[in-house]
């Protein structure tokens, strides 16, 4: 009886293996499109966090310290994201919006630790000129920005175009 049970106990869970491993690849171009659009959203409001730290630094306290945590929180966020997009299975042709997305996610990790970085030494003793050379970088670095998210907006028209959905705000 033992070994009709444990056989019967491992086909089940090759079955439910199975079945959550097709699971992931069965989902809509809609979906994959959500799934990525989650991603930028998330990161924004991720962002916004270390904004505010960055502002009551710059206005207010001089401890540029305190922004340490909230940056690391970005570039953990970032990095797991990298890999969670870099290892998903196609839709429908989404390869261009996939590297579109790593191409993203590889501008913000390179301006977190080229541009937010560099603050985290800087105490209200710094001087002026200090916290203007780590301005000027972060300003350099965040201009790019605008150009990598029409990057990421046109591969997602195109995507929507070819897969017959449409993108909220596109006219």
């Amino acid at each position: 009886m033992r070994p009709m049970f444990r056989k019967l106990l491992l086909t089940v869970c090759i079955t439910a293996a199975a079945f959550l491993a097709n699971a992931q690849n069965t989902k809509t171009p809609i979906d994959f499109n959500d799934d990525l659009v989650e991603i930028t959203d998330s990161l924004y409001k991720i962002g916004q966090n270390w904004g505010k730290a960055f502002n009551e630094a710059y206005k207010t306290t001089g401890n540029y310290a305190t922004l340490k945590t909230a940056r690391e929180r970005m570039l953990v966020f970032v990095e797991a994201k990298l890999k969670y997009v870099a290892n998903l299975k196609d839709v429908n042709n989404s390869k261009p919006l996939r590297q579109a997305y790593i191409d993203f996610l590889n501008y913000e990790k390179r301006m977190i630790t080229e541009a937010f970085v560099p603050f985290e030494v800087l105490t209200s003793a710094s001087s002026k000129e200090e916290v203007q050379k780590r301005m000027e970088k972060l300003r350099e670095l965040s201009s790019q920005e605008g150009a990598m998210l029409t990057k990421v907006n046109e591969a997602q028209y195109r995507y929507a175009s070819e897969n017959g959905f449409t993108i909220e705000g596109k006219e």
